[in-house]
């Protein structure tokens, strides 16, 4: 049986009767014999609170006889609760209202309650009324479902009529808004839209009752005005005229981080840029910097060893032509020019790689290097100790303290414009610190003069020590000298 279909038949019926001017009990038979057997309670009564007939359903429904009915108030029957609105229909009856409509909960004789959803026709004769009441307590328990399902979501959650009027919303919306549930009731979606404009929101809601249903991003504003991203999800049922079932899920975190995401990328990006960028410039400067290791070395060989074994050379050809008493003179001069050829040989692999390095303590190395230029350059150069133990570095460590320090002194020399300069070396905790000052004409360390400092001997020197996991730290400007200072982890052998 269709839904209404009784209350229309109903109402029909009772028009019809009224044409045909039955008397009370003929109508009343009449109606009782079309209608007992409809699912529906149908009963006629009066005012004073009393059904006067009533159909079969509402013994079967109940479960109290026809008698028991009969005799008590209807009111007897009404839930406490539904006492009040059950009243007022009564009156608004009493007071002439054609039609009326009020659900409500009727008291079964086993103690359970049933829902009634009732529909009241205009009345028949003077305080006196007929009504069909539906029994919708499955549909009851249902919503009553429903609404814990939806209100026990962390999403929001509405339902919209066809005209965009809220008739439903759970809890975690009216939270996420900080609105009261009857405030929202009060209110239309768009109310709280802060981002689509109302042609935008018609032409979506056009789409979702094409199409059954849409998820699409847009934005709240709350009750205090804050804006908050969100992803509604919506589905269109066309039942009792066109119902919108809304999810609201909030996605301001989502969003923010995203965005955080982005710029990290974007900054990222930025850096490995950069990092490229110098790469590139520090493999060129290794590429020239081996480039002119190799022309310093063909320098040294040719102005220094291959000049002293030519002459070595030239003299041991002359030999033969000079006669005996001038022989030892000669070979003494030989002698001496393949003995200067060894020294610069020596030399030489003093520079590629000192045996120092093999032989003795980070200390002692350190020392001999600044000694070596105390005594060659008119620098003055001080050296602080403070290693007073036997120290084991590996070879890797202990090579790159060594260049590194060479680096500095370098630095000094060619760009320092100073006659004094100080290198302390210590160990602290599990780090070798070196500090290397001097007392020069300094330089803008935020400006181009880094470059002309140190070309990329600082950036190179920089990136083999923070490879290492150390650091270098420079302070300088212009006219009160330079202070390096560099920790190298302590890996022992």
């Amino acid at each position: 049986m269709k839904k209404n279909s009784t209350r229309q038949e109903l109402k029909r019926k009772i028009r019809e009767l009224e044409r045909k001017n039955h008397t009370k009990d003929e109508l009343i038979a009449e109606l009782s014999e079309n209608y007992n057997l409809s699912l529906d309670m149908i009963g006629t009564g009066n005012l004073n609170g009393y059904f006067t007939n009533i159909s079969s359903s509402f013994e079967r429904i109940l479960g109290y006889n026809k008698k028991e009915l009969l005799e008590n108030p209807f009111l007897f029957f009404v839930h406490d609760d539904d006492q009040e609105k059950t009243k007022k229909t009564l009156i608004e009856a009493q007071e002439g209202k054609k039609e009326l409509f009020v659900d409500n909960r009727y008291r079964c004789k086993n103690g359970s309650y049933r829902w009634i959803d009732w529909k009241i026709f205009s009345v028949i004769q003077k305080n006196k009324f007929m009504a069909v009441g539906r029994d919708i307590t499955e549909e009851k328990r249902e919503e009553e479902q429903f609404k814990k399902i939806i209100n026990g979501s962390i999403d929001g959650f509405v339902i919209v009529d066809i005209n965009g009027k809220i008739i439903e919303v759970n809890k975690a919306y009216c939270q996420l808004l900080g609105y009261t549930r009857n405030e929202i009731l009060k209110m239309s979606l768009m109310d709280f839209e802060a981002h689509l404009t109302k042609e935008q929101l018609k032409e979506i809601t056009s789409k979702i009752i094409d199409t059954g249903g849409d998820r699409f991003e847009s934005k709240n504003k709350t009750k205090n005005g804050d804006i908050i991203d969100v992803e509604v999800v919506v589905s269109f049922t066309p039942e009792s005229h066109g119902t919108f079932l809304v999810f609201i899920h909030d996605i301001t975190d989502r969003k923010r981080s995203e965005k955080a995401l982005i710029k990290l990328n974007k900054t990222l990006d930025s850096k490995v840029k950069k990092r490229t960028d110098a790469l590139r410039r520090l493999n060129e400067h290794l590429i020239l910097t081996e480039d002119r290791e190799r022309k310093n070395l063909a320098y040294e060989l040719h102005d220094g060893v291959a000049q002293f074994l030519a002459i070595a050379v030239s003299q041991i050809k002359n030999l033969k032509e000079i006669d005996l008493k001038n022989k030892n003179k000669i070979l003494s001069d030989v002698q001496k020019n393949i003995e200067n050829a060894f020294k610069a040989v020596r030399i030489l692999i003093h520079n590629v790689h000192p045996q120092i390095l093999e032989d003795f303590n980070i200390d002692l190395v350190l020392g001999s290097l600044i000694d070596s230029h105390n005594e060659k350059e008119k620098i003055k150069i001080k050296y602080i100790n403070n290693i007073f133990e036997h120290i084991n570095l590996n070879e890797t460590s202990k090579l790159t303290i060594y260049r590194a320090t060479c680096e500095l002194i370098n630095n000094i020399l060619k760009h320092s414009d100073s006659l004094v300069a100080e290198i302390e070396l210590s160990k602290i905790k599990n780090n070798i610190q070196i500090r290397v000052e001097d007392k020069g004409i300094g330089f803008d360390i935020h400006a181009d003069r880094l470059k002309k400092y140190s070309g990329f001997g600082l950036y190179s020197l920089s990136e083999r020590v923070e490879n290492m996991g150390g650091n270098l730290i420079i302070k300088s400007s212009k006219g009160k000298g330079t202070k390096i200072t560099l920790t190298v982890p302590l890996q022992e052998t």
